[in-house]
C-alpha cells in the first residue's frame, strides 16, 4: 500500500549575531525544519535553506550539499544579496561571495558585507584588513587558510603592473622570489613553486630551502605517492617529474589522472606534434589515438574513451582498469550499478542501442528507442509510439523494468510517468489526470503533491526537488534516498 508524505512546513529560529573583529562566530540563521511524515519509510523530504529568488547548487563538501541563495533587493536586478547554506545553517546576507572551498570538516568562503571583507567558515568569521580586500584561490593547506592576493607595482603611466602573491595563514610566502604558486603538502612537508630571474624552484616552506628545477615554468605540483612530483614546460615542451624520474618531452599534456586504481602508477595522456594522443598507464604507452577523454570519474575505476578516425570513419574503444573494449561506432552512458560498470553502444542510426556489461563485455539488453540502462540490477528499456502522423516526436512512451510495463501498471493513477536513477534506486515521477501537481514514487511510496514543481535532479546520494512558491521565489527540498 502506498502512502503520502506531504511537504513540510518550516519553523525558522532566528539567531542574529552582529559585529566582528578578527575571528568570531559568523552571522547566521539557524534553520530548523519541521517534517510532516505520514509513512514509516526512512525516506523523507527536508527543506534546504530559506526561500530565495534564485537557488544555485554549489557543490557537495564533506558529504553535505552547499547551496547559494540570491535575492534581488531593489528595482535594479543587479542589486542582489547572497546567502550560503551548509549543514542546515544559513550564512548571510552578503554583497559578494566567492571561493567556496572545503576547510577542515566544514567549508570556507570569501565574502563582502557593508564594504568589509571576510573569510567565513561554518564556525568562524575572520575580518580581513585592507591588504586583503580582495582574495582569490582560497583553499585549506595543512589546516590553514591559503590564498592569493593581487598587488600592484608603482604606476607606470596610466596602467600599473599587477602581480600576484601567495599567502599561507595570512603570512606572505616567498617574498624574495619574482612569483610563487602551488603551495601543497607532500609527505608531511609543505612545498611551493617559485620563479626568480627566469629560473624555477620547488621550495620547502619550513626551512625555505630551494630545489632548482630544469624547467622554464612549473605548472603544478602533483600529489603522488608522497614523492615530490610536478609538471611544467621547458623550451615549449612539457615534462612530468616524479621523484627522480622525468617523463617527456611532450607537445602537450591532455589529462593527468593522479593515481591509478591501485595507487601505484601515475596516469596521463599526451599529444605529439602529429596530434596523436597516447595514454601512459603503469609501464604501458597505449596509442596512438586521435582523441582521449575521461568521460566519468569513479574512485575505484580508471576509465578512458579512445577515438580513432580512418578514411573519415570514426571508431571508439573503452579503457577500463587496463582492459581495452571495442571497437564500437559510438560509446555512451557509462554508469556504475553495484560492483560492475555498464555502457551503451550504437553502430548506426538503423541499429538498436546495446547495453554492455564491462566486466565481460557481454550485451545484456537492446532497444531501438532509447539507450537501455540498469538500476539496482534491473534492466530498464523504453518503447515509443508514433500515433500522430503530424508530430515529430512520439505521442506516447512506455518503459519496462525487467520486462514489466510500468506505464501499464500505473495507468489508472498517472497520465504520464517518467523515471530516473537516484543512488542506484528507481524514482518515478508522474502527473495525474486533471491534476497539475507532480508526484514521486520511491520504493512504492508516493510523495506529494508538489503544486509548484519546477524540476528535480540528483547529486550523488541526494535527490532534490526545486519548487516555486506563490511569491515567485524558489524553495529547495532534499530527499535522502
Amino acid at each position: 500500500m502506498r502512502k503520502t508524505i506531504l511537504l513540510p512546513s518550516i519553523i525558522l529560529a532566528s539567531v542574529l549575531l552582529f559585529g566582528c573583529q578578527n575571528t568570531e562566530e559568523p552571522s547566521q540563521f539557524s534553520i530548523v525544519p519541521e517534517i510532516t511524515i505520514t509513512s514509516k519509510d526512512k525516506i523523507f523530504f527536508e527543506k534546504i535553506g530559506n526561500n530565495y529568488d534564485e537557488i544555485t547548487i554549489e557543490e557537495e563538501i564533506n558529504g553535505k550539499i552547499v547551496i547559494r541563495g540570491d535575492n534581488v533587493i531593489s528595482t535594479d536586478p543587479y542589486d542582489e544579496e547572497y546567502y550560503i547554506v551548509y549543514d542546515n545553517k544559513e550564512f548571510g546576507p552578503y554583497t559578494n561571495v566567492s571561493d567556496l572551498t572545503k576547510f577542515k570538516d566544514g567549508i570556507a568562503f570569501f565574502a563582502k558585507k557593508d564594504g568589509k571583507s571576510y573569510i567565513i567558515t561554518d564556525k568562524t568569521q575572520t575580518k580581513l584588513t585592507s591588504n586583503f580586500a580582495q582574495i582569490s584561490y582560497l583553499k585549506e593547506v595543512a589546516g590553514k587558510f591559503t590564498f592569493k592576493v593581487d598587488k600592484y607595482t608603482d604606476w607606470d603611466g596610466p596602467v600599473g603592473t599587477i602581480y600576484t602573491r601567495l599567502f599561507h595563514d595570512f603570512k606572505e610566502i616567498g617574498k624574495e622570489y619574482d612569483s610563487v604558486d602551488n603551495l601543497d603538502k607532500i609527505d608531511g612537508k609543505l612545498y611551493y613553486t617559485a620563479e626568480k630571474n627566469s629560473e624555477t624552484f620547488i621550495v620547502n616552506l619550513e626551512d625555505e630551502s630551494p630545489i632548482k628545477t630544469n624547467l622554464n615554468e612549473i605548472i603544478s605540483i602533483i600529489k603522488y605517492n608522497d614523492e615530490l612530483s610536478y609538471y611544467g614546460k621547458k623550451d615549449n615542451k612539457v615534462f612530468i617529474v616524479i621523484g627522480e624520474k622525468t617523463f617527456g618531452p611532450f607537445d602537450s599534456i591532455e589529462d593527468i589522472y593522479h593515481l591509478s586504481k591501485d595507487k601505484s602508477a601515475l596516469i596521463f595522456a599526451t599529444k605529439n606534434s602529429n596530434n596523436e594522443v597516447y595514454l601512459q598507464y603503469h609501464d604501458q604507452n597505449i596509442g596512438p589515438y586521435d582523441r582521449i577523454e575521461r568521460p566519468v570519474d569513479f574512485d575505484e575505476h580508471v576509465i578512458y574513451k579512445f577515438t580513432s578516425t580512418e578514411n573519415e570513419t570514426s571508431t571508439q574503444h573503452l579503457f577500463v582498469d587496463g582492459k581495452i573494449l571495442g571497437p564500437y561506432k559510438k560509446i555512451d552512458n557509462i554508469k556504475k550499478d553495484g560492483d560492475d560498470l555498464f555502457f551503451t553502444t550504437k553502430e548506426s542510426s538503423s541499429q538498436p542501442y546495446k547495453l554492455h556489461r564491462a566486466s565481460d563485455d557481454k550485451i545484456i539488453a537492446e532497444s531501438i528507442y532509447t539507450p537501455p540502462s540498469t538500476i539496482d540490477g534491473k534492466i530498464i528499456t523504453e518503447k515509443h509510439f508514433y500515433e500522430d502522423k503530424y508530430s515529430m516526436g512520439p505521442s506516447r512512451k512506455e518503459f519496462y523494468i525487467d520486462g514489466v510495463n510500468m506505464s501499464e501498471k500505473y495507468k489508472n493513477e498517472f497520465q504520464s510517468l517518467i523515471y530516473t536513477n537516484i543512488n542506484n534506486k528507481l524514482v518515478l515521477q508522474g502527473e495525474k489526470e486533471n491534476d497539475d501537481n507532480f508526484y514521486h514514487i520511491i520504493d512504492n511510496t508516493e510523495y506529494g503533491p508538489f503544486p509548484t514543481y519546477k524540476r528535480s535532479f540528483h547529486i550523488k546520494d541526494n535527490y532534490f526537488i526545486l519548487l516555486e512558491n506563490k511569491e515567485g521565489q524558489e524553495e529547495l527540498y532534499m530527499a535522502e534516498v
